[in-house]
């Protein structure tokens, strides 16, 4: 029998899924460990004593646990880069076949690996990875129109729900992502758009974003720690109205009529207003929880006063184009026996104390100058070629391509929008969505005819 020349046998395409997983972790077997933050410590020790965090979802707690099998934190971030590394598969696949998809896409993951951040962000015991992963899925299921299997389809919408579901602003970013896709769809098809195609795709993703917005509370639940655990948000956005400026406007005018708490700290309110331990007023006045009522009643007169939701707008506008602009990769801090993530180790995984004790991080001897330096070439790049070819394109682009880029730029700009909004501005935010602009890159070149040629001499 003879098969078709794009056929690829089921295990040469495991292969290179495991394979590039592998590559993606590069940058944790470089630093003989794998990749810590500052929170990092609260996600470990969350997943292990089941008790949901204030100030962010249980998820990625449980995930290290279970799928460390509470021995190998090796096999955490190999099995994250395992997922990026699958959904980038099934994208790849949607417009390449045989040999020049799989080669396309180990080109791409290279090449990312060297030029970009990506390495960092899969290799980090952080839930950051999932963010290009569920920018990726909404491609998916918003692009294809092909037939999924039900294995498939489950697979990938169980994979989004678990994506969304791990931090707060994916669901919030998903949302506005969906929504401008609607808006576009509506722009650009006019009468070829298909009624029941549409609805049914937005119907889909609108229902993976929902049941990942509420994974917490129901996992919440299922702990018996009710629906509706510990939120942090007013905290984070006390924080956020400090660092503008807003917060001290506000309590020196309203303080002469207003007994708040906060109000006997109005003069000495540090600039880390979260994690200032000893002279944040949040600790000073009870702390998270007992604030919670008075900080909510502070935001909401805030932002339905006028003058002060204008400078709130035009901060958040000014922060949305300066995190769109900082994506440098390698945050990576030194964590010492004073810092959560070290202790948590020590808790959980006290026989890797050694191993940690003796990787690069810990040390200090990472440095992501060469990382960063051609990531900005490699990103600006780009955007030139992807540029260049809308204005030079072929008569017509494949609709399912042209709104697959479009769902990309979209995750990329709107993660910029969310992530300083609530929270603030930080590299490590864009960093790890910001190589997602590569993708059409590589299949635009995979699907030339210059490539095709190469592909139809080797076959020949």
């Amino acid at each position: 029998m003879m098969l078709p020349k794009t056929y690829i046998s089921k295990w040469t395409i495991f292969f290179v899924v495991a394979f590039s997983a592998f590559v993606f972790c590069f940058m944790g077997l470089h630093n003989n460990f794998p990749l810590l933050f500052n929170d990092t410590g609260t996600y470990i020790n969350s997943g292990f004593s089941y008790n949901i965090p204030k100030d962010r979802p249980i998820i990625y707690g449980l995930f290290i646990h279970f799928s460390s099998l509470s021995e190998s934190l090796w096999l955490v971030i190999y099995l994250q880069s395992l997922i990026l590394s699958y959904v980038l598969y099934k994208l790849f696949s949607r417009f390449l076949q045989g040999k020049q998809l799989l080669i396309t896409l180990l080109v791409f993951v290279f090449t990312t690996t060297l030029l970009t951040g990506v390495s960092v962000c899969a290799s980090q015991l952080m839930p950051d990875v999932f963010t290009p992963v569920c920018i990726i899925i909404l491609a998916l299921f918003l692009t294809t129109n092909t037939e999924m299997s039900r294995i498939e389809f489950w697979l990938l919408f169980l994979i989004g729900v678990f994506a969304i579901g791990v931090h707060n602003s994916h669901g919030v970013t998903c949302l506005l992502i969906v929504a401008a896709w609607v808006i576009w769809q509506f722009i650009n098809s006019k009468q070829s758009l298909v009624f029941k195609q549409f609805f049914q795709r937005t119907g889909i993703v609108l229902s993976m974003i929902i049941a990942g917005m509420f994974l917490n509370n129901i996992t919440s639940l299922a702990l018996g720690q009710g629906f509706f655990p510990p939120s942090g948000s007013h905290v984070f956005m006390m924080g956020r109205l400090s660092e503008e400026g807003l917060l001290d406007s506000y309590l020196h005018e309203k303080c002469a009529e207003k007994n708040y708490r906060i109000c006997g700290y109005k003069d000495s309110i540090p600039v880390n207003f979260i994690w200032d331990y000893k002279k944040s007023p949040l600790y000073k006045t009870g702390g998270w929880q007992a604030n919670e009522q008075e900080y909510r009643t502070i935001i909401t007169d805030i932002l339905t006063t006028p003058k002060y939701f204008k400078k709130f707008a035009i901060r958040s506008f000014e922060n949305w184009w300066v995190q769109l602009c900082s994506f440098n990769t390698g945050d990576t801090p030194f964590l010492g026996s004073n810092d959560r993530a070290y202790q948590a180790l020590q808790a959980h995984y006290p026989d890797y104390l050694r191993q940690y004790e003796s990787s690069f991080q810990f040390r200090n001897l990472l440095n992501y100058d060469f990382i960063n330096q051609a990531q900005i070439i490699f990103v600006m790049l780009c955007v030139l070629f992807v540029i260049i070819y809308f204005i030079n394109s072929p008569p017509v682009l494949m609709r399912e391509f042209s709104a697959c880029i479009f769902i990309l730029f979209s995750g990329i700009i709107f993660n910029a929008l969310v992530c300083p909004t609530l929270s603030t501005v930080s590299s490590r935010y864009e960093s790890r969505v910001i190589w997602l602009i590569a993708i059409p890159v590589f299949i635009i070149v995979g699907k030339s005819k210059w490539a095709e040629k190469i592909f139809a001499n080797n076959n020949n």
